[in-house]
């Protein structure tokens, strides 16, 4: 197996068991952690499938795939919008890759402000979900599915921008440290 399997098992174990293990702390985002390292640093198209099988796997365990209920449909937003943080993290990698290259004070930030647009976009597509399958299809019953979702949102938000500082802004400096520095240092003593 190559590294970049081995590191997408790795995410996918880490993604699943940590919603498993956090189950009664909705939105500490372990999902969105490991779906941006994955598609930052994963280099295969697989790099996706983490927060597919994270996800998979954990609501097999949780027992969220229902089909009978609202949830059970509102997992399409859910499993979409963790794909679309995957797809949008992929294509601006080398973006994301370039501030790993060291963990200062503007990496931290900067991985904060991921975690936040991150989970923005996510609770916004998801709220949507929401909208479709448990509200009036009314102006008012939009505002009212925005409204309900206020403390949610505001929770996912600290949440995201925490775990992101925490999590990802370290780990990616040291994938960073561990993938880009031998590479480059090879490459200078072939230049020579």
């Amino acid at each position: 197996m190559n590294r970049n399997t081995l590191m997408a098992i790795f995410l996918i174990f880490i993604g699943a068991l940590g919603r498993i293990a956090l189950q009664d702390y909705p939105n500490i985002e372990t999902i969105m952690v490991v779906t941006f390292i994955g598609a930052v640093w994963i280099r295969e198209w697989y790099a996706l499938l983490v927060p597919l099988a994270a996800l998979g796997i954990s609501d097999l365990y949780l027992g969220n795939l229902n089909a009978t209920t609202h949830y059970s449909l509102i997992l399409i937003f859910t499993y979409t919008g963790f794909l679309f943080v995957g797809l949008v993290s992929r294509h601006y990698r080398e973006y994301f890759r370039a501030r790993s290259s060291a963990l200062t004070p503007t990496s931290i930030t900067s991985a904060s402000m991921y975690g936040l647009i991150f989970v923005a976009i996510y609770d916004v597509w998801t709220n949507i979900g929401a909208f479709l399958l448990m509200y009036p299809h009314t102006l008012n019953g939009l505002v009212l599915c925005y409204l309900m979702a206020v403390p949610f949102m505001l929770y996912h938000l600290i949440s995201g921008v925490l775990t992101f500082a925490i999590i990802v802004a370290p780990v990616t400096t040291a994938i960073y440290r561990a993938h880009i520095t031998p590479a480059v240092a090879a490459a200078e003593r072939l230049e020579f």
